[in-house]
């Protein structure tokens, strides 16, 4: 498997796809996981974004609200969109997960 690939699911009682992003071709893929998307009773209730093994080496926190991070990083020309993940409680704080590190340090420099 490559750096990102979906699995097909049920999401209120219609076809979509879940998107896994930063799975390494090194890393086998955790058997449970597997099995549990396997599962015919499988259904997402709401949005899913899966992130794994993208902590150890792609992410970086923003203190910025999600519109200036998406502004900031709008023309920036990475290999795949990056996530962005909204973390911040009293302060707006975004978590942002790249698929390479030479996108990593782009969004660095952008930031």
């Amino acid at each position: 498997m490559n750096a990102h690939f979906e699995v097909p699911v049920v999401w209120c009682k219609q076809k979509c796809l879940m998107r896994f992003f930063g799975h390494s071709e090194a890393v086998p893929i955790n058997p449970l996981a597997t099995r549990l998307l396997k599962h015919e009773h499988l259904v997402v209730r709401g949005p899913v974004q899966v992130v794994t093994r993208v902590e150890e080496c792609f992410k970086l926190r923003a203190w910025a609200t999600r519109a200036e991070v998406e502004d900031a990083l709008e023309n920036l020309g990475l290999s795949a969109a990056p996530i962005i993940i909204s973390v911040g409680k009293r302060v707006p704080q975004q978590e942002i997960y790249t698929a390479t590190a030479n996108d990593l340090f782009a969004v660095r420099r952008c930031l």
